[in-house]
């Protein structure tokens, strides 16, 4: 667990036994998103929509520090 937090991982989950319950709940989770292909068009809205987002907040930050 040190070396996790060392290395500033996201998750840190010290019990083995939980795999099958995760593995279970994840593999749910993606099974509920569409297929990478299914709205091609949305993608790359969604892309564009990110950018934007991302370039305000880089403004913002810079007018503010």
């Amino acid at each position: 667990m040190l070396a996790a937090v060392q290395r500033n991982d996201l998750y840190i989950i010290p019990y083995p036994e939980a795999r099958a319950a995760l593995q279970a709940h994840f593999d749910a989770v993606l099974a509920a998103l569409p297929p990478p292909d299914s709205d091609p068009e949305g993608v790359v809205r969604r892309g564009q929509a990110m950018a934007k987002w991302v370039q305000e907040r880089q403004a913002h930050f810079k007018r503010t520090s």
